[in-house]
C-alpha cells in the first residue's frame, strides 16, 4: 500500500470515529458529512455477489459469507451504528439533505432531470411505506380515482419491501406494465393522466444490484428495515420529472423536515403537502386516515405550516383499525378492484377516497377538503375510475386479460377463485407452471 493511499484510510477511520461519536451523543453532522459516509457505504455495498445469493445449492449462512466476501469488515459493522444513528436522533435538514445528495451521485432519477410534464398541474407522489397496519395499497388506487376525477397523477415505488403491499405489486396484480424509461412514463401520462414510474429501473446497474440482493437475502424484509431504513428519506425526497404539486406519505410524524428539505431543493416547488395519518393505537400510516387525525405540513405560497386534520374533515366517518387492515397482500390488490368494481363501500373505499381527494385538492380542482372527497366519490360511482384503470392497462402495454379476470372475480366476490387466478398470474408471471 502506497503512503498515500494509506493516509487516506486513516483519514477516513478517523472521520467515521468523530462521525459515529457525534451521533452517539445526539448531535447532528453537517449535509457533507452525510453524503460522504453514505457514500462510503454504497461503494462496499456494490461489491455485494447477487449472482451468489441466487444459489439454490448452498446453506443460507454459507451463500452470506461468500456473497460479502469482498465487503470490508468494517462497512459490515459501521453501517447499521451509523444508518440506525441518524434515525435515532432524528435527521436534520442537513443529514437528509446529503443523504439526497448521495442518491443523486448514484444516478437516481438522472434520465428525469431534463423531462418535462405534459401537464403543468400534474401531482407527484411517493409514499414512505413501512407501517404496521397492513392496510390495502391506498396511494396507487387512490392516485387513479384522482386522474378519473380530473388531476393528473404520477408516482414513484417498488415492490414490497418496507410495507405490506408494495405499488408495483399492486400495478403487476392488475395488468399495468410499469414506467421503466421516461418516454413510458410521459406516454401513460399524455394517453391516461395517470403513470407510475418503477424506482428501481432508475437507478445505476450496481445499485439496483443492492436493492436485489437485499430482497434475497434471508429474512430481507426486517434487514431493509433495520439496516437500510434511511434508504426511505431521501427516495421520499427525490423529484422525478421536476413537478410543481407534490404530495409525500410518512410513516412517522416527523412531516417538517422532508417538506423544509424538498423546498429546499427544488425550489420551483408551488404546493407540498407531507402527511402522517394517525390510528387510535398510536400507529402512523403513511397516508390521510380515516380511523384517526392526520399530521399535515403544507407548503402554499411561500410558506409552511403543519395542522390536524380528523377524517370528518374530508367527509368520511372514522372508522376503526380492524376495518382497514387486510391480512393478505393478494387479497389487498382485490379489495381495490371491489371498489372501482361498486361492489365494495366500507371503510377501505373511504380511505381511497379521502387520499383521491387529497390529490385532487393539491391539483387545485376543489376548494375544499369535503368537496374533493365527493369528486372523487363521484369517479368510483360513476365508473370513471375503473375505466381508467382499463385504459392505463392498456396504455401502459400490460395485460388486459389480467385485468379482466381479477375484475370478474372482484364483481362476484369470489374470494377463492379470486386467490386462485391471482396465484396462476404470479406463475406466469414468472414463467414457471402454477402448482397442481
Amino acid at each position: 500500500m502506497s503512503a498515500s493511499a494509506h493516509k487516506q484510510k486513516i483519514d477516513l477511520n478517523n472521520w467515521w470515529a468523530t462521525c459515529l461519536q457525534s451521533l452517539q451523543k445526539g448531535r447532528s453532522i453537517s449535509r457533507e458529512d452525510a453524503r460522504r459516509g453514505w457514500n462510503a457505504l454504497w461503494e462496499e455495498w456494490e461489491k455485494i455477489d447477487i449472482d451468489m445469493l441466487r444459489s439454490n445449492y448452498l446453506p443460507e449462512k454459507v451463500k452470506l459469507a461468500l456473497a460479502f466476501r469482498k465487503v470490508a469488515p468494517l462497512t459490515l459493522m459501521l453501517a447499521p451504528t451509523f444508518l440506525m444513528g441518524l434515525t435515532a436522533k432524528g435527521l436534520s435538514v442537513d443529514e437528509l439533505t446529503g443523504l439526497v445528495d448521495s442518491f443523486h451521485d448514484h444516478g437516481w432519477f438522472s434520465e428525469y432531470q431534463e423531462t418535462e410534464l405534459p401537464d403543468q398541474d400534474t401531482v407527484y407522489s411517493n409514499g414512505f411505506g413501512g407501517d404496521g397496519v397492513k392496510t390495502i395499497n391506498v396511494s396507487t388506487a387512490a392516485m387513479i380515482i384522482a386522474a378519473a376525477a380530473g388531476a393528473p397523477c404520477y408516482k414513484m415505488g417498488s415492490r414490497t419491501y418496507f410495507s405490506h403491499s408494495g405499488s408495483h405489486n399492486f400495478l403487476e396484480l392488475v395488468g399495468v406494465q410499469a414506467s421503466e424509461t421516461p418516454q413510458h412514463a410521459l406516454k401513460t401520462l399524455r394517453e391516461v393522466g395517470v403513470a407510475y414510474i418503477d424506482g428501481v429501473a432508475t437507478c445505476t446497474g450496481p445499485t439496483k444490484n443492492i436493492g436485489t440482493g437485499l430482497s434475497l437475502m434471508p429474512n430481507a424484509k426486517e434487514l431493509m428495515k433495520t439496516m437500510t431504513y434511511p434508504f426511505r428519506f431521501p427516495i421520499l425526497c427525490l423529484n422525478p420529472m421536476n413537478p410543481r404539486l407534490s404530495i409525500r406519505g410518512v410513516s412517522t410524524l416527523e412531516t417538517e423536515v422532508p417538506a423544509k428539505v424538498i423546498r429546499q431543493l427544488f425550489p420551483y416547488t408551488e404546493r407540498l403537502d407531507v402527511v402522517a395519518g394517525l390510528t387510535p393505537e398510536e400507529r402512523v400510516i403513511d397516508e390521510v386516515s380515516n380511523v384517526g387525525p392526520t399530521k399535515v405540513t403544507e407548503y402554499r405560497d411561500g410558506q409552511l405550516r403543519t395542522f390536524m386534520t380528523n377524517p370528518e374533515d374530508w367527509g368520511v366517518r372514522q372508522a376503526r383499525t380492524k376495518d382497514i387492515r387486510c391480512t393478505d397482500p393478494w387479497l389487498a390488490a382485490v379489495k381495490c378492484m371491489e371498489v372501482f368494481a361498486g361492489v365494495c363501500h366500507d371503510a377501505n373505499k373511504d380511505l381511497l377516497l379521502i387520499n383521491a381527494g387529497h390529490f385532487l385538492y393539491v391539483a387545485g380542482k376543489a376548494n375544499t377538503r369535503l368537496e374533493a372527497t365527493e369528486k372523487a366519490r363521484a369517479a368510483v360511482d360513476d365508473g370513471l375510475a375503473l375505466e381508467k384503470l382499463r385504459r392505463w392497462v392498456a396504455a401502459s402495454s400490460g395485460e388486459l386479460g389480467v385485468f379482466e379476470m381479477i375484475l370478474a372475480a372482484a364483481k362476484d366476490k369470489r374470494s377463492d377463485s379470486i386467490k386462485q387466478t391471482l396465484t396462476l398470474n404470479k406463475y406466469k408471471t414468472a414463467g414457471a407452471h402454477a402448482p397442481q
